[in-house]
């Protein structure tokens, strides 16, 4: 009785060996998996900041252009209204 008693033991022994060898090779798995999902994450969220400030430079880049081309804009009429007025003085002067 004490063979079968020992051997039964014995069996318990590996078998639980086994299964701590099995839950420490897929505990390091999913350690992996989860530092490579938290380096993926820190990229994507380095990538996003570099995306935001470089969307704030493009805005306010659009914005500087848009007002220099409102004054250029309004440069041109203010020009153009000076032109008119000379060519309207010309033809009123020629006709005197």
């Amino acid at each position: 009785m004490e063979a079968e008693g020992l051997t039964f033991g014995l069996n318990a022994i590996i078998s639980i060996l086994f299964a701590a060898a099995g839950a420490l090779g897929f505990w390091y798995t999913i350690k992996g998996s989860v530092n490579l999902l938290e380096q993926r994450v820190k990229t994507l969220e380095a990538i996003d900041k570099v995306l935001h400030k470089r969307v704030e430079g493009l805005k306010e880049e659009v914005k500087e252009n848009r007002d220099k081309s409102d004054t250029a804009i309004s440069d041109i009429t203010g020009k153009m209204q000076a032109m008119e007025l000379r060519i309207i003085q010309a033809i009123h002067d020629s006709k005197l």
